[in-house]
C-alpha cells in the first residue's frame, strides 16, 4: 500500500487574529475574532456577529488549530451549539491582545488620565487650567505608569499628589449656589468656614438666604447633606454653559487653539437628541444629553467632527432657539461631576444666566461691573464679553497703560495687541530718521538744495506715521447693536474689522470676504482725509518759511518756487489711501499678528526687535516710492543748474 507524502504548508493559519479565551473547569476554550472588533461588540457599536468572528468554530488552541471536544462543550456550557457558545465567550472571555494593541491601550489610558487632570485641575497662581501637553509631560517626567485595571479618574486622583511635587497644581474649585432658610444661616456659615470656602455673594429674599461661594470639590457632599436636611434639592452647582452669539461659528477650546485649528464638518445636523446615533457619542453620553429633554422637551443638538476623526464640543439649542456651547454636560466650571438632577436644573437655567467666568474675574479683582467702560458693560450684560478679553483688560489696568485704556480707541487696540504702544513708539521714533535718510539717499547732493521739499515731507511724516499705525491696527471693539436708524452702508462699515487681515477676536463671528474688503476701503477713505490734512499742513509750513525768509532777506531768491498746496496735498492723500493703506495693513495683520507674534509668542523682546526691523524697512521703502510718485506727477522738479 502506498503511503501519502506529507506536503508542508508555507502559510501559518489563524495567526493574524484577536483571541478571546475562557478557562473554566480546568479546560480552555478560544475563538478567533477580527482585530479591534471585540471591543466594538462589547460596547454595542458593532451589531453584526459576522463582522466580529472569523469562524464560529470553538477551539482549544487557535494557534495550533486544535478544536474543542464536544464532550467538553457539553460539560462546561451544557450545549454543543457553537454559535451560542461563541456569544458567551465574547461576553465573558478574556481578550488576548498583541504588543502593539496593548501599547495603544496603555497610551490611550495615559492620555485619558492626563485629560482628567487637565479638566479638573488648575494652576493656583493664575487659576487657569494646564494644557493637556503640559500634564502629559509632567506625568512622563515622574515616570507615572497606568494600571489597566483602574479607570482614568481613579488614577488621575492618585497621580495628582505626585504631580504637585513637580508643578503648582490643585483641584479646581466649584462655584455653588446654596439656598437655605434664614434660621440656618449660622449653621451654613460655620460649615463654609470649616471647609475654607470663599463666599462671593449673599442675599436675602422672603425668609430665605442665597449664598454663592467657591469651595473645594471634596466639600460638596458635606454641603449637600447639610442643605438636604434643611431644604431638600436646594443645592445647585453652576454648570459650564456659556451663551454665544447665534451667528458665531463654534470656536475651538483654548487647548485645541494652541495645538492648531482643526477643520470642522457637520456629522449630525441640528436635530432632536433622541435621534443621535449611539455609535457617534456613546450610550452614556447620549443618556446625559437625554436628561435635558426629560426636564424640558424641545432641546436640539448639532455635532461636528474634526479632521483628526474626533468630535468637537456639541452645540445645544434650547427650546427658545438660543445656542449653547458646552464642553461636557456633566461638568461644572470647577470640573466637579454633577448629579443628574443638578445637571438638568442648571442646563435649563443656563440660557438666561450670564457667563460665570467674567463674574469670577471681577470678583477676584474686587471690581463691580459698573467699574468697566460703558461699551464693555453692555457687552457683559448681553453675554458677549469673553472672559479672555476681560482678563486682558484687567491686566492692562494694573500696568502704566491703565489710564490709556480709559480712551476707547487705545483700549480697543491694546485689547487686540498688547504691544500696540510699542509699535506706535517704533513708527514715530524711526519716522524722522528714516524719512530723512531716504530723502538724502534719493536726492544725493541736491539734499540741501531741495531742503524745503525735505522739510515738507518730514512734517507730513510726523502726522501720517501715527495715523498709519493707528488706523490699520487690529482692534477688539464692542459696538452697540443697530437700532435700525443707520443706513445700509454705515451698518456695513460698522461690521468691518479695522484691519482687513486681522485674526477674528475671541467671541466674535468670523468676518466675511466682503467685510475684509470693506476694511480696506474704509481705511483708505480715512487715510485719504488724513493724508490731505497732513500734506496741507506740511506744505503750508514750508511755503510760510520761504516767504518769511524773503521778508527778512529781500535778496534771497528761493531755488524752488513755492509748492502748489492743493495739488501736493491731493497727491499725498491718494498715495496714503493706496500704497500706505495696503502696506500697513499687511504689516499689522499678516507680518506681525499672524507671523512674528505667533512664531515668537513667548519671546516679546524678539517680537519687538523684528517689528522694529520690519517697520523700518517699510518706512524707508515708502519714502523712496513717495519721491518717485511726486516726481512722476511733476509736482517736484529739480531746479535748473543742479
Amino acid at each position: 500500500m502506498s503511503q501519502s507524502v506529507f506536503q508542508p504548508v508555507g502559510q501559518k493559519r489563524l495567526t493574524n487574529v484577536a483571541l478571546v479565551r475562557l478557562k473554566k473547569k480546568g479546560k480552555r476554550f478560544e475563538i478567533a475574532c477580527y482585530k479591534n472588533k471585540v471591543v466594538n461588540w462589547r460596547n454595542g457599536v458593532e451589531k453584526d456577529i459576522d463582522e466580529v468572528l472569523q469562524t464560529t468554530t470553538v477551539f482549544a488552541n487557535v494557534s495550533k488549530g486544535i478544536l474543542a471536544k464536544r464532550e467538553d462543550l457539553l460539560d462546561v456550557f451544557g450545549t454543543d451549539d457553537e454559535s451560542n457558545i461563541c456569544l458567551r465567550l465574547l461576553a465573558d472571555g478574556e481578550l488576548q491582545v498583541s504588543d502593539k494593541e496593548r501599547d495603544l491601550e496603555y497610551g490611550t489610558l495615559f492620555r485619558d488620565v492626563a485629560s482628567v487632570i487637565s479638566e479638573k485641575c488648575v494652576n493656583p497662581e493664575n487659576n487657569r487650567p494646564y494644557t493637556l501637553t503640559m500634564i502629559e509631560r509632567g506625568l512622563k517626567d515622574l515616570g507615572f505608569a497606568v494600571d489597566p485595571k483602574k479607570n482614568a479618574k481613579q488614577q488621575a486622583l492618585e497621580a495628582l499628589p505626585q504631580l504637585q511635587s513637580k508643578i503648582p497644581i490643585r483641584r479646581a474649585r466649584m462655584r455653588l449656589k446654596i439656598l437655605v432658610n434664614i434660621a440656618n444661616e449660622n449653621d451654613l456659615h460655620m460649615l463654609l468656614r470649616s471647609e475654607k470656602a470663599n463666599i462671593e455673594q449673599t442675599s436675602f429674599t422672603g425668609g430665605q438666604m442665597t449664598t454663592i461661594c467657591l469651595a473645594e470639590p471634596g466639600c460638596f457632599r458635606n454641603m449637600h447633606s447639610m442643605v438636604q436636611n434643611t431644604r431638600p434639592s436646594a443645592l445647585a452647582a453652576a454648570c459650564g454653559f456659556q451663551p454665544i452669539q447665534a451667528s458665531a461659528t463654534p470656536q475651538p477650546s483654548s487647548a485645541a487653539d494652541k495645538a492648531g485649528k482643526a477643520v470642522l464638518s457637520v456629522v449630525y445636523p441640528r436635530g432632536d437628541i433622541a435621534s443621535i446615533p449611539e455609535d457617534q457619542i456613546g450610550t452614556s453620553r447620549k443618556a446625559r444629553f437625554s436628561e435635558l429633554d426629560q426636564l424640558q422637551p424641545g432641546w436640539t443638538v448639532e455635532l461636528k467632527g474634526r479632521s483628526d476623526g474626533g468630535l468637537a464640543d456639541p452645540t445645544f439649542y434650547s427650546p427658545s432657539g438660543q445656542q449653547q456651547q458646552v464642553t461636557d454636560l456633566g461638568t461644572s466650571p470647577g470640573r466637579q461631576p454633577l448629579k443628574a438632577e443638578q445637571r438638568c436644573q442648571v442646563a435649563v437655567q443656563a440660557s438666561s444666566t450670564p457667563s460665570s467666568g467674567c463674574d469670577e474675574l471681577l470678583g477676584s479683582a474686587s471690581l463691580s461691573p459698573e467699574a468697566l467702560p460703558a461699551d464693555m458693560q453692555v457687552a457683559l450684560q448681553n453675554g458677549e464679553l469673553p472672559a479672555g478679553i476681560l482678563s486682558r483688560y484687567l491686566e492692562l489696568q494694573s500696568t502704566w497703560l491703565g489710564p490709556l485704556t480709559q480712551l476707547r480707541g487705545f483700549r480697543e487696540r491694546l485689547l487686540a495687541d498688547p504691544n500696540f504702544h510699542v509699535k506706535v513708539g517704533i513708527e514715530v521714533g524711526i519716522g524722522i530718521c528714516t524719512k530723512s535718510s531716504a530723502e538724502f539717499g534719493k536726492r544725493g547732493e541736491l539734499f540741501w538744495v531741495e531742503l524745503d521739499f525735505v522739510l515738507a515731507n518730514v512734517i507730513m511724516a510726523l502726522i501720517a506715521d501715527f495715523m498709519l499705525v493707528w488706523l490699520p491696527a487690529p482692534t477688539v471693539a464692542f459696538r452697540p447693536r443697530d437700532d435700525g436708524t443707520k443706513n445700509a452702508l454705515i451698518r456695513f462699515f460698522d461690521s468691518c474689522p479695522d484691519n482687513a487681515f486681522q485674526r477674528v477676536p475671541e467671541g466674535h463671528a468670523p468676518y466675511s470676504i466682503g467685510q475684509r474688503a470693506g476694511a480696506v476701503g474704509r481705511n483708505g477713505l480715512k487715510l485719504l482725509a488724513v493724508g490731505f490734512a497732513a500734506s496741507l499742513l506740511g506744505v503750508g509750513i514750508t511755503n510760510c518759511l520761504i516767504s518769511a525768509r524773503q521778508v527778512l532777506d529781500p535778496s534771497f531768491v528761493p531755488l524752488n518756487p513755492p509748492q502748489d498746496v492743493l495739488k501736493t496735498s491731493a497727491a499725498y492723500a491718494s498715495y496714503m489711501a493706496l500704497s500706505s493703506n495696503l502696506r500697513y495693513q499687511l504689516i499689522a495683520g499678516v507680518v506681525e499678528q499672524r507671523g512674528i507674534e505667533r512664531i515668537f509668542e513667548n519671546n516679546p523682546r524678539v517680537t519687538n526687535v523684528l517689528s522694529f526691523v520690519t517697520r523700518t524697512g517699510n518706512t524707508f521703502l515708502g519714502s523712496w516710492w513717495w519721491i518717485d510718485y511726486v516726481r512722476l506727477l511733476g509736482f517736484q522738479k529739480i531746479a535748473k543748474g543742479h
